[in-house]
């Protein structure tokens, strides 16, 4: 398991920084728009299962599913 990088997950644009990379490579795409949903651009319930667990591994938190689909978009995945 790789370590979580040091980051300052209380910085709004270093969390969703964070977010948009881990989409982009989830979802294998090089732009992320902020007011898109995840299944907007073209995820789906596997994915979001690697999505969860790529979050967590890079920030440290223990993310659920759940708290995915309540954020919407990367701008809003909570801290």
């Amino acid at each position: 398991m790789t370590e979580p990088s040091a980051v300052d997950l209380s910085n709004a644009d270093q969390r969703r920084d964070i977010v948009r990379s881990v989409w982009q490579d989830v979802l294998e795409i090089a732009e992320v728009d902020d007011d898109s949903t995840f299944f907007d651009m073209g995820g789906d319930s596997l994915r979001l299962a690697v999505l969860v667990e790529k979050l967590n591994q890079r920030t440290g938190l223990s993310l659920r599913t759940v708290d995915l689909f309540r954020a919407h978009g990367p701008g809003v995945v909570p801290a």
